[in-house]
Parts: C-alpha cells; structure tokens; sequence
C-alpha cells in the first residue's frame, strides 16, 4: 500500500506549484526510496527466519512446514506485494529526470534513484517467482504438501485423548505399521543400469502422473516386480525410483505385518495400502513379496496363508486407481503364487542383474574413496578388475572395497594394484575350492619337456592377467588335456590351480552324466568363488560328439556356459581330461572354448631316476647295494607315472611282507621284477579290453 502512495504522490501532489511543495519534492524521494529499501530489507531477513523455522538444521532431507504451500506464509507474498510499486515508483523517477520535471535541473537529479528502484523491484519480482534458498534445501510443493499433511496428522493424534491400555489378551485395531519418508536418492545415485532405470522410469511416470475424469476410467498398468539374485539393490532402485518421481516412499516388509494373533495380518495389509492411497502419488515397496504371495500349491499354505494371499492380490487390483506406483521384490520368483504375476496384477517384471561394467567402476571408486582412501590404490587395477569381475553382485563388490584396508593391513601394505585387490576378494569369499594338501607344483611333476612347456604357458596366462591382457593377450576358456591314462593329467590340473592360486573344483564326467544338474551348480559355484578352475575328469562320454552318445543335452549344456548366456563370465577356465581326443565333438574344439589342447605322455627315461628317488625318498625305503635308481628307471622306461609308482608300490608292499624285523626297509631287485610282472601285466590286460 505505501509503494503505491508513492506512486500517486509523484504523480498528482509533487505536481502541485506551491513552492513548499516543490522545495519538499527531494526529502519526499529520499523518504520513500529509503521505506522501499528497509521494507525489502525486512521481508528479507523474514524470509531467512522463516527458512530456518521450517527447515531444522539437523536434517535438511526431511523440511518441516507449516502450510501446504511452497510459498511462504508471509515473505513471498511481500515480494510479490513490494515488486510492482518499486518496478512502478523507479519508472516514474528515471521519467521525471530524463523530462526535467519535479524539480530537476539535470538528466541525471532522479537517474539514479529510478534505476535504483526499478531494479529492487525487479529483484523482489525475481524472488517472489523463484524463492532463494541460502544453501538450504526448500521442499517442492509434493514435498510440502506431503510433510504437511504428516504434521497434521501428528497433530490430530496428539490432541486425541489417551485411551486405555489395550488388555494382553486382545490385539490392537486398524494397525498401519509404514511411515512415507522423503527418498534420500534417485537415479543419479546409481552408477550405469540405464536400461533398467528407463524400464522402470517410464511405466511409474504414467501411473503418478494427474489424471482427468476420462482417464480414471481406464487405469495405467501398475505392478512392477523386481526379481533377481540377492544383493543387487531390488530395494535401492525402489527407493531411487521414489527419488526420481520427487514423491514419498514407503517400504512394507512381511516383519512389518506379522502379528501372534490369527486373522490379523490381512486387516493390517487392508491399513498399509489405504495408508498409500492417502499419501498418493507415492511408491509403495513391497520387499520380500514372495513371503506374502507364496504360491497356494505350496504344503506350507495354511487357512490364513490363503488370506493374506487373497487380501493383497484385491488389494493390488483396487490400488491400480490411484496413483501409487506397486513395486514387489522377490530373489525366488518361481515361489510366487501364478495369480498374483499375471498380468493385470504385475504388468511388468524386470530382474534387478548383475550390476553392469559402468556400475562396477563407479562402486568400486566410491568404494575405495570411502574405505580405502589412506590406501595408494592404482586406478588402472581397478578398472581392470571391474571389467573382470561381472556377475558379481553389489554386496559382493562392496565387501571387497571394505575388506582392502584389513587386507592391507594383514599384510603390510600401502599400494594396492592388481594382485592385491584379487587377495581382498579371495578373503572375502572365504575359500580356494579344493585343492588336496599334498598337491605338487608343476616344478616336481614328472613331465614329457613339450606338456611341461605348454603347461608353463597356460600358467605364466592365469598368474599375470592384467599384463596379459593389456598386452594383447588372452585367457583360455577351455584346456584339453589328453594322453593315455595315468600320465598325470589331473595331477597337472591340480598343480596348475596351485601355481596360479585360482580355486580348483573337480568332478568326474560319469558324475555329471548320472545328475544333468551338477554342472550347472558347479558352474554357479565357480563363478561365486572364482578365478576358478574346473576340472572334468574321466570327460570321455560329456564331450563325445553327440551323433553318438545318449546324453547330448549335457554337451549342449557345456557349450552354453562356455559361451555364456548373456555375457561371458571372466576367470572360469575348464579344464577336460580325455583319453580319446578323436571322440570329442568338434563343436568344444572350436575357438573360444576347449582351444588349447595339452598332450600327455609317459615322461622320458631321464626324468625317471629323480621321481624314483624322491618317490623312495618320501617313503623312506632303501634300495638294495646291487640297484640304484638309474637301473629301475631304465627297466620303467616307456610306462607311465602311474604304472610306475604302481610297481614301486607293489615292490615295496612285498618287500614289507618279507621282513619281520624293525630295520630299515630294503627293496630288492626280485621286489621290483615281480611288481613289473603283476603290475604290467594287469595293465596291458587292461588296455586290450
């Protein structure tokens, strides 16, 4: 009102003649300029007052308001109501000087108190359409009306009079145990995954969108089910999603219904949903949905389970007219109840993977920025085990980045590269497969010298990835090993898995062939604890070409984990013994999987002497003054290691047989030729048959 006297004085009484007047113009400008500063000054510091009363400094996230406006109650208003006559009161003084009236002797006695004016009202104007926050965080109008309605609602349940105590034996009524809060995040704070963001961004923004008479009539689809394997964020993309529609959140668990008296849970489920629909639009998060829409096929189904099972699945049909975006969790989506994933309940079913390789870099730097940060941690390391380690899971790739400083610690560290950040997954899953005890190194292997170097080369690959790789290089999806039996092939495999410290897990072709679902667990196994190594054994009938054999299903089986159903798994690597390479289908032969082949052969008669004398040696058994190790190894030459430790088995079985007294063993030469006789023998009858 007094911007607008301003106005009126300036134009009609400051127009008067009268010299008192016209003397008194300068003292009456001055006056008012200096009103429209104070009053811009007051509403000002009002305003901040008004900011730190609604919005308490100990959370931000949460604004606490007193109306259901944006707007201020008393400051945005006054902007508003101080905007116009200072934009009006400025014009009219840069008129009067640029005109020479009011007493004006030059273009310049009002300029300068006009420009002034029109721009604090262009500035109140500015800050009456968009408020300014001073680093604070004012709530948008979903907000304000949300926290205002909560505040309300506390307020009723203040004023109410306190009832009784409700009797032990008698269970309290219209229970609604969920709270709407505000989403602390939204999609921005989830690292890549942009095909599932926009999956579930597009469908919730029609369902919370406003909408008129005609199109209440035909309702949005609603049910957004959220599957997949545990650990992947099912219930962070709920609540991003929440975040990223700026509207509350409200998660539901079965804890959250349970209750000791029977028939209760269905009225509460009744509570929780009228509890979303009057707190629309908002998301309501179902976790763990599969406990609440267990299937009714189930033994475990009793009266009640049915209830609870039929209670939600009418509840989820009624919310489909509101605006309150439905999301179900599950990690075993083969459990639900077939009624309640048709469509018409859930309208869209989208599984929760893996986290892809832009989420795995960015979890893994925050990770090691948070936990790790007094760590030199090598940035190229991490993007390399990033790219290396898909298929883990969130919780996975978090707990290594939180092992790291322990790891460092334990061990003594301060850079961590590669090897290291491999060692803090290694300790966070917590085993290496199984490798037995008295595993050799690939060093004390008795080998023919071309298997020794190709084993060498396949090991030097698995123990240097990342220098491999950067240099061009790759890892073998598959080794066949072949060669006559009993050349060491699975005491190869084992040392190879000890050389390179990958976890060895190992299973015997007929095994696989007696349960068609092993391999598949073993697989799944592998990747959990890899880099692993997985060998097949005895692999003759799982790798035959299938024109031949009974079982292609299983070959068929193998051919898609080594490829990889979506995208090939990293640091699994099969490993198949045969001995009848010739036999195997040559779709495993090709590029990419069972690649490399490594032939084993009886090792070479100069080798012989060091694995007799270590073997005698390991044993503590003497051969007799006539013998020496050179003359058993020239009479052995030709056999495999597995007939000769056979022999010397037999040998010194005999000659254990023969000596009664405690001195020390003593193995003779008749010892060795009737090994030879019964041992051979029984092996070449073996191989004729």
């Amino acid at each position: 009102m007094l911007g607008y006297l301003a106005s009126i004085y300036w134009i009609v009484i400051a127009n008067i003649p009268f010299d008192f007047i016209q003397d008194g113009i300068p003292k009456s400008r001055n006056f008012f300029v200096g009103i429209f500063l104070v009053f811009f000054v007051a509403t000002l510091i009002f305003y901040w007052l008004e900011l730190l009363t609604f919005i308490p400094r100990a959370d931000k996230e949460y604004p606490l308001v007193s109306n259901g406006t944006l707007r201020l109650v008393f400051s945005m208003d006054m902007y508003f109501g101080l905007g116009l006559p200072a934009l009006l009161f400025g014009g009219l003084l840069m008129l009067a000087s640029f005109m020479k009236s009011h007493g004006s002797v030059t273009h310049l006695d009002h300029l300068w108190y006009g420009v002034g004016m029109f721009a604090l009202g262009a500035l109140s104007m500015f800050w009456g359409k968009f408020p300014p926050k001073f680093f604070m965080k004012v709530p948008s109008d979903d907000e304000t009306m949300h926290a205002y309605r909560l505040r309300v609602a506390a307020y009723h349940r203040h004023m109410q009079p306190r009832q009784a105590a409700i009797p032990e034996d008698k269970p309290e009524e219209y229970a609604t145990p969920v709270q709407a809060v505000q989403p602390k995040i939204d999609f921005s704070n989830i690292y890549g995954m942009q095909a599932i963001k926009d999956k579930l961004l597009e469908p919730a923004q029609l369902i919370v969108a406003k909408r008129s008479a005609q199109d209440a009539s035909e309702p949005p689809a609603n049910g957004i089910l959220l599957h997949g394997e545990p650990g992947n964020g099912k219930t962070v993309f709920g609540e991003a999603l929440a975040g990223e529609l700026m509207v509350p959140f409200i998660a539901l668990t079965y804890g959250d219904v349970s209750s000791k008296w029977v028939g209760e849970r269905p009225r509460v489920i009744v509570n929780c949903f009228a509890y979303a629909k009057r707190n629309a639009p908002c998301v309501l998060f179902v976790d763990e949905i599969d406990s609440f829409i267990r299937s009714r096929d189930s033994n475990v189904s009793n009266e009640e389970s049915f209830q609870i099972v039929n209670t939600i699945l009418t509840e989820i049909v009624n919310l489909r007219n509101h605006r309150v975006v439905l999301i179900g969790a599950t990690n075993y989506l083969a459990n639900l109840d077939t009624a309640a994933i048709r469509e018409g309940r859930f309208d869209y079913k989208i599984e929760i993977t893996p986290p892809d390789e832009e989420a795995r870099i960015g979890i893994i730097e925050k990770g090691v920025a948070k936990h790790a940060q007094h760590l030199n941690v090598d940035h190229g390391a991490m993007i390399a085990v990033a790219k290396r380690w898909n298929g883990f899971s969130v919780s996975r790739l978090l707990a290594v980045v939180k092992a790291l400083p322990r790891y460092a610690k334990d061990n003594n560290l301060t850079d961590i590269g590669h090897k290291e950040l491999m060692g803090a997954l290694r300790e966070v899953q917590g085993r290496n497969g199984r490798i037995p005890q008295d595993t050799k190194s690939i060093s004390e292997l008795v080998l023919d010298n071309a298997t020794r170097e190709a084993l060498t080369m396949v090991s030097s690959r698995l123990k240097d990835v990342q220098r491999i790789e950067s240099l061009g290089g790759t890892l073998p999806s598959g080794v066949l090993f072949h060669g006559p039996s009993g050349t060491g092939k699975t005491a190869a495999a084992r040392a190879l898995a000890k050389e390179v410290g990958w976890a060895f897990l190992s299973v015997a072709g007929p095994d696989l062939i007696a349960d068609r679902e092993k391999i598949t667990k073993l697989y799944a196994e592998a990747k959990d604890i890899r880099p692993t190594i997985i060998f097949i054994d005895e692999a003759d009938d799982v790798l035959r070409n299938r024109q031949y054999i009974q079982t292609p299903d299983l070959t068929n089986r193998m051919l898609v984990l080594m490829d990889g159903t979506d995208e090939k798994v990293k640091d699994v690597v099969f490993i198949a013994a045969t001995n009848n390479p010739d036999q195997i289908d040559p779709a495993l032969l090709r590029a990419g999987r069972f690649t490399e082949k490594v032939e084993f052969m009886p090792p070479p008669v100069e080798q012989i002497p060091r694995h007799v004398s270590a073997w005698l040696n390991g044993k503590g058994v003497m051969l007799e003054a006539s013998l020496d190790a050179w003359e058993v190894a020239n009479m052995l030459e030709g056999q495999t290691i597995a007939n000769i430790e056979g022999v010397l088995q037999y040998a010194l079985n005999r000659a254990i047989s023969k000596q009664l007294s405690q001195e020390p063993l003593v193995m003779t030469l008749d010892d060795i030729n009737s090994g030879m006789r019964i041992v051979l023998q029984d092996s070449l009858v073996s191989q004729n048959d």
